[in-house]
């Protein structure tokens, strides 16, 4: 399953109890992929900042896959740059983070972003 992670609540069962808690974040994060579309640098960037100091550095270094979505050269080398080098210093693991850049004519809707995931998910299982 995917998620636009800027939007993502913790499943309610996290909240049941602390034993319930530290049983089931580690499921959550390290089998979900999360995905965010980067279409302006600089508020992007500041929401995922946001979102993962928010869950914290051990949730952090549990994410097993993180989209970030592009539609121009100059933004996959921004977040190249800038966003990645911040999100390893608060707790991402190398090789988590995967850029992709939406293809001709670079839409970023919601269901254009949705169908290419769902490629790379079919491409995977290959």
């Amino acid at each position: 399953m995917s998620f636009l992670a800027s939007g993502i609540i913790q499943p309610p069962i996290t909240r049941t109890s602390k034993q319930v808690r530290a049983d089931t974040l580690p499921m959550f994060y390290g089998t979900h992929t999360f995905y965010f579309v980067l279409r302006d640098r600089y508020q992007e960037e500041t929401i995922i900042e946001r979102w993962l100091s928010k869950i914290g550095r051990t949730n952090a270094g549990r994410l097993c896959k993180v989209f970030a979505i592009y539609t121009t050269k100059q933004d996959g080398k921004d977040f190249t740059k800038y966003t990645a080098a911040a999100m390893r210093k608060l707790g991402v693991r190398s090789g988590v983070i995967e850029l992709m850049r939406t293809s001709y004519p670079h839409c970023a809707c919601n269901r254009c972003v949705l169908r290419m995931l769902t490629k790379v998910k079919e491409d995977s299982k290959k």
